[in-house]
């Protein structure tokens, strides 16, 4: 696993490098370890690095904003895995907005930063598996779940919207929604299905995404989707 820790206080990355030595001695595993004290070099080393696994990035870095440099990160690396740290809850509704994995407040003990980081590696681990191939427009394609956003009826066919770009597939919403059997996932309309972890806030009956699309809710499906979303968020949260 490669990971990357940016927090502008020397003495926590030292007791961070200090806990990834010890998981790494536990587990006889290597670990690659990156470590930053500015957002400007976290950029400039792991902002286009697809090989980066996660980034254990501190919200408050001096002047900077480590919201805002997750932010920038996104825009090139939708895959790599964002756990923000701080002394402050009041942030943690802002990770969020990027995608954030997990959000961990200091001080941070050893255990709480080991069950982190078992949660990245199953993670990981999914994402090597938790993918379909589906027949489109542009030929056979595989699609890792982490990528969908959401899929929308079109004409007789279905398009895939995904971080790569857009697809249309032939099959149909009921061949989608058996498909992805995967609790990220749900239908919140007859010509919607969504993907949870890019749901930016709900209201009346729309969905916003993150990436700012609209997308409609089902009146008699509201209900048991705002109880799928909060249970999908609880159990993101619960490190």
């Amino acid at each position: 696993m490669r990971i990357a820790v940016c927090d502008d206080d020397i003495y926590f990355i030292k007791k961070i490098e200090k806990y990834i030595y010890l998981y790494s001695k536990s587990k006889k595993e290597p670990v690659l370890l990156s470590s930053y004290t500015t957002g400007f070099e976290l950029m400039e080393n792991c902002g286009h690095n697809q090989s980066i696994d996660v980034i254990f990035l501190d919200v408050l870095l001096g002047r900077e904003n480590g919201v805002d440099i997750a932010k920038k990160i996104r825009e090139n690396n939708s895959n790599v895995i964002i756990v923000f740290i701080s002394s402050v809850e009041k942030y943690a509704v802002s990770g969020y907005d990027v995608n954030a994995f997990h959000y961990l407040l200091k001080p941070v003990t050893y255990s709480k930063f080991v069950s982190v980081v078992k949660s990245v590696e199953q993670e990981l681990s999914k994402r090597k598996t938790d993918f379909f191939g589906d027949k489109t427009n542009l030929g056979m394609v595989l699609i890792r779940y982490y990528e969908l956003c959401y899929i929308e009826t079109y004409e007789r066919n279905t398009i895939i919207h995904t971080t790569n770009g857009d697809y249309i597939s032939y099959r149909t919403m009921k061949e989608h929604d058996r498909i992805l059997n995967d609790v990220r996932f749900y239908r919140c309309h007859a010509a919607y299905i969504i993907n949870m972890q890019y749901v930016y806030r709900v209201q009346g009956l729309s969905i916003f995404l993150k990436q700012g699309n609209e997308i409609l809710i089902s009146k008699n499906r509201k209900s048991k989707f705002m109880l799928a979303l909060t249970e999908y968020i609880d159990g993101m949260s619960a490190v």
